[in-house]
C-alpha cells in the first residue's frame, strides 16, 4: 500500500484552512487502519540521493536536513547518506529509498511517497521527490523555496509524522504549508522533538556520569550522586527542575549529548528552571538556563 503525504502552498486554501480547522495536537503520527504507528524497525534509515535537477550544493543541503532529525537526543533514530544514485524511479517499493527532482503536479512543492505494511506498520520504503516545476536555491533567496527547509520537513515525513495545519502550528517543522524564501523548517521546534521521540525513544535515561554505568532522569540525582572532578554527560533535551548545587566538590555539567552519550550534538541542554549554587563549583558547558 503506498500511502502519499505532500507538502502544498496554496494562499486560498490556506486561508480557509486556517479559519476552519481546530486541531490542537503538537504532532501528529501516521498509523494503520487498525491505530498501529507505521514506523522504521530499524532506526537507521539510509538514503541515496539524485542531484540531477536540483540546485548547487543540493547534496549538502538535504545532508543538513538529516542531521537535524538525527542531532536529536532524545530519539535513537539516525538518518544516514548513502552516496549518489541515477534512479529517478520516485514510488517504487525496491528497498531503496531515493531523493530526486522531477515532475509533480503544480502545487506540490515535494513529496514523500512510502509503503508499509498494512498489519505491522512497519515502513519499508520512502521516496522524497522535490517539484522542479519550482525554483530551487540552497541560501533562501527570494522566490525560490530552500532546498533544507522543505527537505527538513519531508524527511519528518520518512518518520512517520503528519501535516499539521492549524495555524497555532506554522512555526514547527512539520507545518504543512511553505513559502519562497522560508527557512524557519530547516531548525525544529520542541514539538518537532516530542514527534520523533514518541515514536523512536532513546533507550538511555538523559543523565549519565561519564565512566560509569549510572544513568538519571534528572540533573539533580545525578549530582547528588557525582564525585568531585566527575563530568556529568547529558542529552540535549530541555529539563524542567531547579538545581541545588550545596556539596563541596566540583563537577562539570556537559551537554547537548546525542543518545548514546558519545557524540555531541548542534543542540544544547536547556535548563528551564532556577540553577542554585550554595557550595562547592560548576562547569556548565553547552547549556542554556531558561
Amino acid at each position: 500500500m503506498i500511502q502519499n503525504l505532500r507538502l502544498f502552498k496554496y494562499a486560498a486554501i490556506i486561508f480557509l484552512l486556517l479559519f476552519f480547522q481546530s486541531n490542537t495536537s503538537a504532532y501528529e503520527t501516521c498509523k494503520t487502519s487498525g491505530g498501529i504507528n507505521i514506523k522504521w524497525q530499524n532506526p537507521e534509515v539510509t538514503y541515496r540521493i539524485n542531484s540531477s535537477g536540483g540546485p548547487l550544493d543540493t547534496i549538502a543541503s538535504i545532508q543538513e536536513g538529516m542531521q537535524t532529525w538525527t542531532d536529536v537526543a532524545s530519539s535513537e533514530f539516525i538518518f544516514l547518506y548513502g552516496g549518489t544514485t541515477n534512479r529517478k524511479n520516485h514510488g517504487t517499493n525496491n528497498a531503496t529509498n531515493i531523493i530526486t527532482f522531477g515532475s509533480l503536479p503544480i502545487g506540490t512543492i515535494a513529496e514523500n511517497k512510502f509503503w508499509f505494511s498494512t498489519v505491522s506498520g512497519q515502513l519499508v520504503d520512502s521516496d522524497i521527490r522535490f517539484n522542479n516545476y519550482y525554483l530551487w536555491s540552497t541560501d533562501g533567496i527570494p522566490a525560490t523555496y530552500d532546498l533544507q527547509n522543505i527537505a527538513t520537513h519531508e524527511l519528518g515525513h520518512s518518520l512517520c509524522l503528519l501535516d499539521l495545519y492549524d495555524g497555532a502550528s506554522s512555526e514547527i517543522t512539520m507545518y504543512g504549508y511553505a513559502s519562497t524564501g522560508e527557512t524557519k523548517k530547516s531548525s525544529l521546534h520542541q514539538d518537532d522533538i516530542a514527534g520523533i521521540t514518541y515514536l523512536y525513544t532513546c533507550p538511555n535515561l538523559p543523565v549519565r556520569i561519564e565512566g560509569t554505568s549510572y544513568e538519571y532522569n534528572f540533573l539533580q540525582d545525578a549530582y547528588d550522586d557525582a564525585l568531585s572532578n566527575d563530568i556529568i554527560l547529558i542529552h540535549s533535551i530541555i529539563f524542567t527542575e531547579d538545581l541545588i548545587i550545596d556539596i563541596n566538590k566540583s563537577v562539570i555539567f556537559d551537554g547537548g549529548y546525542n543518545c548514546d552519550h558519545l557524540s555531541p550534538t548542534a543542540n544544547p541542554s536547556v535548563i528551564n528552571g532556577t540553577v542554585n549554587l550554595i557550595d562547592g563549583a560548576i562547569t556548565m558547558e553547552n547549556f542554556i538556563i531558561e
